[in-house]
């Protein structure tokens, strides 16, 4: 796992006080956007608002929820 995904998560547990599954959801997303930045050669630290609309435009493709998309958008937020 990512180092600062797994900072993330901690954050996420102990500062915040985040549910399990809403923790997991997180990890969940942010892994598949780390490995859309892998795929696309893209520094995830570095991204810029073209690239995350590309990104965002790929999960509607996949016909995900917009109440989906929205959890993605906070989850890479945070991150």
């Amino acid at each position: 796992m990512d180092k600062d995904l797994q900072k993330f998560l901690e954050y996420l547990s102990i500062e915040k006080n985040y549910s399990k599954y809403t923790i997991r959801n997180y990890e969940i997303d942010i892994n598949k956007f780390i490995m859309y930045c892998l795929e696309k050669n893209i520094n995830k630290y570095k991204i810029t608002y073209r690239e995350i609309k590309s990104y965002l435009g790929k999960l509607y493709d996949f016909k995900y929820t917009s109440k989906t998309v929205s959890r993605h958008i906070s989850a890479l937020r945070g991150f």
